[in-house]
């Protein structure tokens, strides 16, 4: 099954992180960055709603930047309880390097593997 990775977040965070993501790994054509500027939570909701609709027949995993603010709660809303879509939160540069160089791991491990870009020093 194809996947695509929509990033989500306040702001500019999302189209800054796919360029700097893309400043190292090159072009990646399977990333959606969503901002939530200027929209209501309903409006966000239904922007997601059809981007998962659009992509019905592919593995989605959403990067959201605070799992618990309005980006979080318009992803699991509009999840719908799809199992083809995964909500990962707090996402960070590392997390999406190790995501798209996995490109041949499915489901629960590849969001196994983006976690291990989680690192402490």
């Amino acid at each position: 099954m194809k996947r695509i990775a929509v990033i989500l977040g306040h702001g500019d965070f999302p189209e800054g992180i796919k360029t700097a993501l893309e400043t190292i790994l090159g072009e990646q054509e399977e990333i959606i960055p969503v901002s939530n500027r200027k929209l209501s939570l309903k409006a966000l909701t239904e922007m997601l709603a059809e981007i998962f609709k659009k992509n019905k027949n592919k593995e989605i995993f959403v990067f959201v930047d605070i799992l618990g603010g309005s980006c979080g709660s318009a992803a699991a809303q509009a999840r719908e309880n799809k199992k083809n879509i995964h909500i990962i939160g707090g996402v960070n540069l590392p997390m999406l390097v190790e995501f798209f160089w996995k490109k041949n791991i499915k489901g629960e491990e590849l969001i196994e593997k983006a976690k291990k870009g989680i690192r402490k020093i």
